[in-house]
């Protein structure tokens, strides 16, 4: 049952960073981000890994690839910046490998669109026979934000980063791994959600879609949560149907929850 059953609802601005339900809280990961030389997920040219370790940011790690021949796409060039030049005296992938291995190993790791960076270790590490790290799972920050914030326009890093005021060097590794460590903290914090709920959230979340008759779609106006709901008979015996969109408060089943908790049938 989600964590946003046992909860009241309160204004979506008043948020409380508390999880009654799970003990032991994971707030120790790496949140990583690649950069591409071609479209081949084998061609890393760049990679931040940023640590956090009890809800504290410790570091971030950054350095260039050189990726294999040193090929570059146009396109991606003008996405990122780092050119064949930039990349020519820096070791490959494959040499790196142990070095970032004893960052990720035994790890959870974030990322922003993580199928991508995903994509790009497992096609790094399988391209040129590297041992395959341990990974305690893989968690989608994009999928995050369609979770905590499904009225938003898009939930890219930027319009992220921007909605708490964190500045962004978008397509730079360290910038965006250590950006992504930051969202990340924040909607966990304000949601009251926990990192173990999201676990191997790396497939895409499909954006819900907008019922326009809902005013929590209209990021001007208020926005709920859950928190806690306390058993009570204030509506004993009353009948709810749910019709049209339940959002505010996670799902019908939900939403079931909560007023059989108030006694409703």
């Amino acid at each position: 049952m989600s964590i946003w059953s046992k909860c009241r609802i309160i204004p979506f601005d008043t948020f409380v960073s508390h999880n009654p339900t799970h003990k032991h809280i994971t707030m120790d990961f790496i949140a990583i981000d690649f950069e591409t030389a071609t479209s081949a997920r084998n061609s890393a040219c760049a990679i931040g890994m940023t640590e956090v370790e009890n809800g504290n940011i410790i570091g971030t790690h950054y350095t260039m690839i050189k990726p294999p021949g040193n090929i570059y796409n146009p396109f991606n060039i003008n996405i990122h910046g780092i050119t064949p030049e930039m990349t020519a005296d820096y070791e490959s992938f494959r040499k790196l490998w142990s070095w970032i291995k004893s960052v990720i190993d035994r790890k959870i790791l974030v990322a922003h669109n993580a199928s991508f960076d995903k994509g790009v270790l497992n096609k790094c590490v399988e391209s040129f026979f590297l041992s395959e790290p341990i990974i305690r799972g893989f968690v989608c920050s994009c999928n995050i934000a369609r979770k905590v914030f499904p009225w938003l326009e898009n939930h890219k890093l930027p319009t992220v980063a921007k909605l708490f005021g964190i500045e962004l060097e978008h397509h730079d590794a360290a910038s965006d791994s250590e950006v992504c460590a930051k969202i990340t903290l924040e909607m966990l914090k304000k949601s009251g959600l926990t990192l173990e709920y999201f676990l191997d959230s790396s497939k895409t979340i499909s954006k819900p879609n907008k019922c326009l008759s809902c005013p929590q779609h209209d990021p001007t106006q208020t926005r709920y949560r859950i928190e806690h709901v306390k058993e009570n008979n204030r509506f004993n015996n009353c009948v709810f149907a749910f019709v049209g969109c339940s959002a505010p408060i996670g799902g019908r089943r939900d939403c079931e929850y909560v007023v059989k908790k108030i006694g409703a049938v």
